[in-house]
């Protein structure tokens, strides 16, 4: 699977160090979906494109190693505002960024 960048949720795998997107977002919710991909202090984060960390999350599971019962979820009310986007770090799985402005977005 590759980002999918241009729909929404907006669909992240891959990390980058430099913004994947440099359009502004209003984040209103964060699915992170590792079951079966990561383990126990795996971590992710996102960034906004002037590399101010805005949101970040450790997995913990509630038994075995790597058997994560659910996914990480994180809802914004208000929205988390993000003047663009980074993923620098992913710890496994796939993160949903569901928002409130429609595509399409600026890329790099």
């Amino acid at each position: 699977m590759a980002n999918a960048l241009q729909q929404n949720p907006i669909i992240v795998d891959t990390v980058a160090a430099t913004p994947l997107l440099t359009h502004p977002l209003r984040v209103t919710k964060i699915r992170w979906d590792a079951v079966g991909h990561a383990t126990d202090d795996h971590v992710a984060s996102i960034k906004d494109q002037r590399s101010v960390q805005k949101w970040k999350d450790t997995l913990t599971s509630l038994g075995t190693i790597g058997e994560l019962v659910q996914p990480v979820e994180s809802d914004f009310s208000p929205p988390l505002f993000l003047d663009g986007l980074i993923v620098d770090v992913l710890g496994g799985g796939v993160l949903y960024i569901y928002v409130d402005n429609n595509p399409p977005f600026k890329t790099t």
